[in-house]
C-alpha cells in the first residue's frame, strides 16, 4: 500500500497545514486527479470516509517556507522570462539592422556618410563662431574628404 511522505507529514514538529489552492499541486489544477485517487485509496485501505468539500492541505514545519518558495519561484520566472525576452528582442533588432528596416532606400551608403559629414561640419562651424577663432578649422579637403571647406 506504500506510505505517505508529502512535505512534513512524517516529521514530529510539522504542526501547520497549508491549504492547497484548487486541490492541486504545484499549480491549482495540477495533479488533482492523482490526489483524488490517493484519497480513494486511503479510504478503501483504512476504512475512512471523507467529508464533501474537504480541502487538501500540506503539513509543514514552517508555513513561511511555503511563502518563500512561492516568492522565489515567481522571481525566478520573472528573471528567466526577462532574459528570454531580451534575447528575442536583441535578435529581432539585429535582423532589423541587418536588413536595413526603417532606412530610406533612396539614400546609399555614400549619401549617409556625406550627410553625417555635413552635420559634423555644421557643428565645427558653430564651435568656430562661438570660439571666435580658427581653432576649429576643418582639415584640407573637409571631413571624410567630401565635406565643405571652411573659409
Amino acid at each position: 500500500s506504500g506510505h505517505f511522505t508529502c512535505d512534513g507529514a512524517r516529521q514530529w514538529n510539522a504542526g501547520y497545514g497549508v491549504v492547497m489552492l484548487g486541490d492541486g499541486y504545484p499549480c491549482p489544477t495540477c495533479n488533482v486527479e492523482r490526489f483524488r485517487r490517493a484519497v480513494a485509496k486511503a479510504e478503501g485501505l483504512h476504512g475512512l470516509v471523507s467529508a464533501k468539500g474537504a480541502k487538501f492541505v500540506r503539513f509543514v514545519v514552517n508555513p513561511q517556507s511555503i511563502e518563500t518558495a512561492a516568492l522565489l519561484q515567481c522571481l525566478g520566472f520573472l528573471v528567466l522570462t526577462s532574459v528570454l525576452a531580451g534575447l528575442a528582442f536583441a535578435f529581432i533588432g539585429w535582423l532589423a539592422w541587418y536588413y536595413g528596416l526603417g532606412i530610406s532606400r533612396s539614400l546609399g551608403p555614400s549619401d549617409l556618410h556625406q550627410a553625417s559629414a555635413d552635420i559634423a561640419l555644421q557643428a565645427i562651424e558653430a564651435k568656430r563662431r562661438l570660439a571666435g577663432g580658427d581653432m576649429y578649422d576643418a582639415p584640407p579637403g573637409g571631413i571624410l574628404g567630401g565635406g565643405k571647406k571652411l573659409a
